[in-house]
Order: C-alpha cells, then structure tokens, then sequence
C-alpha cells in the first residue's frame, strides 16, 4: 500500500540577500541510512549547514550523511556512544552558533521537511506576535496514517488539544512544540538556555518550551510549513487522534521525565493535572499490555515502576544499565 503523501504546499517567496543563516542540527541514532540522505538532502536544499551529531551508530548506518558531506555544507560529528537527545542537540547547537547562525532547526532523523518549511517558519517568526516568539513550530504530518498531530494550547486551566488546520491565514499561538522541525533563533538560545541534558530522552522539547514560556516568551505553529514526522516505533489515527506506540525504554523515560518536570517551578500547574491523569492512564494500557501473550514487549511494567521510582528520588540522566538488563531489554 502506498503510504499517504504530505499535502503539496507552494514555497513562499523569500529574497536570498535577506534570508537568515539557518543551520539544521540532526540527531542519530542507528538511522536507516536512505531515509538520513533523504532527510539531508532535503535540508541542505532549504538551508545553509546541516550538522549531523551521531549518538554511537554504526559506521554504515552513517553513511547517507557521509554521502551528503561531500559539497562542503554538513558536518558530522560522531560523539561515540548514546549521550542522548539533549546533549547531542546541544553539542550541534553549540556548532551552528559558533559558525554564526542566526536560526538553529531541531530535527529528528525519523522526519523530512516539505519544500518550503524553513522559508515559511522565518515568516512566521518575522511576523507581530501577542509577544516575542522563542521559536516557531510546523505542522506534523505522518505519512503512515495520512493524519496531522495536534498541538497542546492552555485554555482556561487546563491543557487541550488543538486540532491542525492545513491552512490558517496567520501563525497559531500554542503552548507545547515537538522539537523536530523547531526553529529556534539564535538569541533565543542564548537567552532561555540550552536543553536539559539530565532529561536523556524525552520531554526535553517540553521542558525547554515550558521554560521559554515562563520567561515570557510565545510559541508559534505555522501550519502552512509541513514535516513529514512519525511519532513512535508505530502509531495509528484512531478517535480523531493519532497514537504513538514506545518500547519499555521508552515508557522509563516518558513516566521519569515528565513526573520530573511536574517538580520544576517554572512548569505550568496546567501541565501537572494533564500528567495527574495521562499517566496513570498509559500506565494502566501498557501494563495490560505486557500482560497480552505474543504482545511481542516485555518489560513495561519494571519499566514505567524504575521510571516513578527515579522521578521520586529526582534521579536524571542516563537510565542505570543495570535496570535496563532486569527490564529484559537486552540479551
């Protein structure tokens, strides 16, 4: 079955003796070496450098990025081991700010930009805004199963979920961005700060939103620029909503992480009621889960227990090898 194409957007006119040096930073992690040339290609068709930081894949695995390196205009760097999402965007954004960007793109190596993304997002931030924007946002599209994912708006007080209009005529203001596909000016960078390398993996675009938020800052979806992103190991669009489907791993972190953020002081009390009732909800799915035989993962629910029990005593960072092994993780 063919999967569904992202909507054809047309590129915006945007002069080049104007256009802002945008470097895209692209973190890996075992990626599948066409889908990463892909992913450069596309990229260095629409910005100035691409940076490619490499969590401890194999040497083949990098090889799309390799091919891609040869005009001159991506460099890779190769930290040698899994040091996470955090630090490894971190290390790119301390690259592309060194050889003078004045915009950094976040990317993901499982998402490929549409033509004309970048150019629309420099709109959008260009644009008058309620406030000054800390970054601005596009429209996630997942190609497996033809739907758009909604953005998190505080209304009233509470979290909802705001569904992604193809076409607005001006850029949404929303509370929450995915990292991917998330441009970030230079100055803003310098002044909320970098991301939270004690997260690992995980709410990390979350906290550096809420983060931006609290110092006053606005973010800004521009649903005119479209990423092609997938959200999961697998995902389905059920009820009017895509559901993303992680690994045990996965859920250590997303119950440690999020739990963790529910301690800072500059996290919305907004956020705190939504995990008061998103995560006891996903722990009970995922518990029953891995009670299903030929579920096909074990682990879920050593898993989601070491991830509370670590946010209970404020324990960040790389999760301990030692509970990976217990959860059946690896061989």
């Amino acid at each position: 079955m063919d999967r569904p194409a992202a909507p054809d957007m047309p590129e915006p006119a945007f002069p080049a003796a104007s256009r802002p040096a945008v470097t895209a930073v692209v973190v890996t992690w075992h990626p599948e070496p066409k889908r990463l040339a892909r992913l450069c290609a596309a990229l260095l068709s629409q910005t100035g450098r691409v940076v490619v930081v490499d969590n401890g894949s194999a040497a083949h695995e990098l090889d799309g990025a390799r091919a891609a390196r040869a005009d001159g205009a991506l460099e890779l760097i190769e930290l040698g081991r899994n040091m996470g999402v955090a630090a490894a965007q971190n290390h790119g954004i301390e690259r592309a700010l060194a050889m003078g960007a004045t915009h950094v793109l976040l990317m993901d190596q499982d998402s490929v930009p549409t033509p004309g993304m970048v150019a629309r997002l420099l709109e959008a931030l260009a644009l008058p805004a309620s406030r000054e924007a800390a970054a601005a946002g596009p429209r996630l599209f997942d190609p497996r199963t033809g739907a758009s994912l909604d953005y998190l708006k505080k209304k009233g007080a509470r979290f909802r979920r705001l569904p992604a209009p193809q076409n607005a005529a001006a850029p949404l203001e929303v509370d929450c961005l995915i990292a991917s596909g998330c441009l970030i000016p230079a100055e803003m960078l310098r002044r909320v700060g970098l991301m939270d390398e004690t997260l690992f993996v995980d709410a990390v675009d979350t906290e550096w939103c809420m983060r931006a938020r609290a110092a006053g800052f606005c973010l800004l979806a521009e649903t005119r620029a479209v990423l092609e992103h997938t959200l999961g190991a697998h995902s389905v669009h059920r009820w009017g909503r895509t559901l993303a489907f992680h690994g045990p791993q996965r859920q250590y972190y997303i119950f440690r992480n999020n739990l963790l953020l529910c301690r800072r002081p500059y996290v919305d009390r907004a956020w705190r009621r939504l995990m008061a009732k998103a995560l006891p909800r996903r722990f009970l799915f995922y518990a029953l889960a891995s009670l299903i035989p030929g579920a096909g993962q074990g682990g879920y629910l050593s898993a989601m227990l070491s991830g509370i029990v670590d946010a209970w005593r404020d324990r960040g960072g790389e999760r301990p090898e030692k509970k990976r092994r217990r959860a059946g993780l690896f061989p």
